[in-house]
């Protein structure tokens, strides 16, 4: 009977820990969709990953965040070593590419800061650059270009970031991208 206890006691003591940790890792995940400040830090203070993703579809903390568009959390996690450029792993789109094409300028200014890169493409190749001038964010557009992104980039339809300003009828895009080499 002793044989049978030791291995099974040792299973559960194995297994522990880590059904423990999925549960942290669900807690920080709904803390970061509650907006909970406070328990977002507890928990990256408790040792969970900031890198933790969604169990059903992978979504990476981070970009958690970023959708929530909470400047706070984004930069808790972050500072906590969440990896700037980590990727949805159905189109791989970061937060990065999700806040370049809202009006929240803020966050992508906090994920440039954080060395995302800005010339990552997801699925469709398109870049944060593409997706800030084809929503006709001028600022998103301006903070991305300072950073360094390519303005000649091509998505899979062969059409760059200045291709939808100019589309779009965006005159002062098309003249900020044309100014940095489009």
């Amino acid at each position: 009977m002793k044989q049978f206890l030791t291995p099974f006691l040792l299973l559960i003591f194995i297994t522990s820990p880590s059904v423990a940790m999925q549960s942290k890792q669900y807690d920080l995940l709904k803390a970061i969709e509650d907006k909970n400040v406070t328990e977002v830090k507890k928990l990256l203070k408790e040792g969970v990953s900031p890198n933790t993703r969604t169990y059903s579809e992978g979504i990476p903390a981070l970009i958690v965040a970023a959708r929530s568009g909470h400047a706070e959390i984004l930069e808790l996690l972050l500072k906590n070593g969440a990896r700037p450029d980590i990727a949805t792993r159905d189109r791989r789109e970061t937060a990065l590419m999700i806040r370049s094409f809202s009006r929240n300028s803020r966050l992508v200014k906090i994920l440039l800061d954080n060395k995302a890169d800005p010339d990552r493409v997801d699925r469709s190749n398109e870049t944060a650059l593409i997706k800030a001038a084809r929503a006709r964010q001028f600022k998103n557009v301006q903070l991305l270009i300072e950073a360094g992104a390519d303005p000649t980039i091509q998505d899979l339809t062969g059409k760059s970031a200045l291709d939808y300003a100019v589309i779009n009828r965006s005159r002062r895009i098309v003249s900020l991208l044309e100014k940095a080499g489009a």
